[in-house]
């Protein structure tokens, strides 16, 4: 059975890492290959290669939406038994290349929102997931929302939360040329409006100076972050760590995780931190309330001032800070990366089988 992955590109993303963590371990039961439609030479993407998946470029950076992405993929695809999508402008492209194709197509919707919330776009969007075989949701968020859209015209779906490698995080020894001075507080993330690590430094900014801010990532929203840190005259105590490679052991010299997201389809820095075995303090917002709630603690978007209330009452009360603890590792121990990994398998058996 050969499958093929698609996604835009391998930058920072939920979804990129994903793959890279979860296409090595599809190998075992089938053989799986990728397709991007940039094929930027980024971290992702040297390790999936060091880790032997083949990759198929279809330009170093031309635009996603570029409509000769349609004939790459179409032909390319008739190559496999399952092509698999990811992200709107593979699953549109995708969707348009299935007319030229035999093979069976999938896709897995990561988010609850955007093109959801967009009205005109609606019609384009049934028409598009009319050409899939399977839908595969990150969450009961992200399938409610594409069912409101698609109504009763939405083909088969099947919920498989995102997965982890459990004991990747849990047995980590935390990071070593990193100063911990005071109590560290850390979001991992790319940095973006949908992330809104913004609302993380203002409640840094109302915390007492021992507070600091380790923030992991790149993104389009540095340079405004940056500003409001000089702002808030916190950028002393706000570190810009970058892209790493160390995340697992970043999250061990951690005292609290947290994600202050916007949007969420699911929330898998969330797990990250729980298997780290740190207390998880994120916005109550669909997906990522999911993955948290009863395991950790719930804050209104975008409200800072309870943030922080909530930051040093869970550091000052060492009661509540080791049932956190607790209570987060056996929730992330439901998300390890193997249940996923048996999920799609038994999926793709059953489209292959049709």
């Amino acid at each position: 059975m050969k499958v093929l992955h698609v996604i835009t590109n391998l930058e920072t993303g939920g979804a990129e890492k994903l793959l890279v963590d979860f296409l090595p371990l599809l190998k075992q039961d089938c053989q799986v290959e990728l397709a991007l439609f940039q094929g930027q030479k980024t971290e992702f993407y040297k390790r999936l290669k060091d880790k032997g998946i083949t990759i198929h470029s279809f330009s170093e950076n031309r635009n996603v939406y570029h409509l000769k992405n349609v004939f790459c993929l179409a032909k390319l695809a008739r190559k496999f038994d399952i092509v698999h999508t990811h992200n709107t402008a593979c699953q549109i492209y995708g969707a348009i290349a299935s007319l030229f194709s035999k093979a069976k197509w999938c896709t897995t919707e990561h988010t609850t929102t955007s093109r959801h919330r967009v009205w005109w776009f609606a019609p384009v969007e049934k028409w598009m997931y009319s050409r899939y075989t399977h839908v595969i949701c990150i969450s009961e968020a992200t399938q409610q929302s594409m069912q409101e859209v698609v109504g009763k015209s939405a083909p088969e779906t099947t919920v498989i939360c995102n997965g982890i490698n459990i004991k990747k995080y849990h047995d980590a020894f935390p990071a070593s040329d990193l100063k911990k001075d005071g109590k560290i507080i850390t979001m991992v993330g790319r940095w973006s409006y949908q992330k809104d690590q913004a609302t993380i430094i203002r409640a840094i900014a109302k915390l007492p100076k021992v507070y600091k801010l380790w923030l992991v990532g790149y993104g389009e929203t540095e340079e405004v972050l940056k500003a409001l840190a000089r702002k808030l005259c916190v950028n002393d105590r706000v570190l810009f760590l970058g892209l790493r490679n160390d995340v697992p052991n970043i999250l061990k010299a951690s005292d609290v995780v947290v994600q202050s997201s916007h949007i969420e389809g699911f929330g898998l820095a969330a797990v990250e931190g729980m298997a780290a075995g740190k207390p998880i303090i994120a916005s109550d917002v669909e997906g990522l309330a999911q993955v948290v709630k009863d395991a950790g603690l719930l804050f209104p978007h975008e409200d800072a001032d309870t943030l922080a209330l909530e930051i040093e009452g869970v550091c000052m009360n060492e009661v509540l800070y080791s049932e956190l603890v607790e209570k987060g590792y056996v929730r992330a121990a439901q998300y390890d990366i193997s249940t996923m990994v048996e999920g799609y398998t038994n999926i793709y058996k059953t489209i292959f089988s049709k």
